[in-house]
């Protein structure tokens, strides 16, 4: 997956947190929940920022040199607690989500990246076992859950390259590319994530 991509230099791999099963638990604020292991290494090879203008995946935990605040989107924690809350606080946000649940919920979706025109990608964890959550996503409208077999990097390179996908953006690349988002500025007063 990583190979033939434009961009920023590959990271070095991190150490790899929380790879066993999910407890059903909410996650503490900083805990990273089990993932597939080849999300894992796509977040720690690109690390934070967009596929090809289009695809945001979102990180295991803030990456190194982003201290708070860091994009709550690109945060897989901070975003699934985020949305597990106001689902909880709000049924009509419940209902977005419905046949499914959110994560922590057993068997609930966790979101792991989303597009610039609105399109969410989630993983079903339905099975202990991360390596076999299948890929869920849904459309800007809403209106339809479509399910993917296999790996999220399989998914990722398909959406990329493969003009047949059903969320396919190779007819508008003419080659996928890889462009990191860089730390914010502290001082920047243009900086859109401060302003109140």
């Amino acid at each position: 997956m990583t190979a033939g991509f434009g961009g920023s230099p590959p990271r070095r791999a991190g150490r790899s947190r929380g790879s066993g099963p999910s407890t059903g638990r909410r996650p503490r604020p900083g805990s990273v929940p089990p993932c597939p292991p080849d999300y894992r290494h796509l977040a720690e090879h690109f690390g934070p920022g967009t596929f090809a203008g289009f695809l945001d995946i979102s990180l295991p935990g803030p990456p190194p040199g982003h201290d708070d605040p860091f994009p709550q989107f690109l945060c897989l924690v901070e975003h699934t607690l985020h949305l597990a809350e106001l689902a909880a606080a709000d049924p009509g946000i419940a209902d977005l989500y419905r046949p499914h649940q959110l994560h922590p919920a057993p068997g609930g979706l966790l979101q792991w990246a989303g597009s610039v025109q609105a399109d969410q990608f989630y993983w079903l964890t339905e099975d202990a076992d991360p390596n076999r959550w299948p890929v869920i996503a849904r459309n800007e409208d809403g209106d339809s859950w479509a399910r993917f077999e296999g790996s999220t990097a399989e998914f990722v390179h398909r959406l990329l390259t493969d003009h047949r996908h059903p969320f396919s953006v190779a007819e508008l690349i003419d080659r996928p590319d890889f462009e990191r988002y860089e730390p914010h500025e502290p001082d920047n007063p243009f900086d859109d994530h401060r302003l109140p």
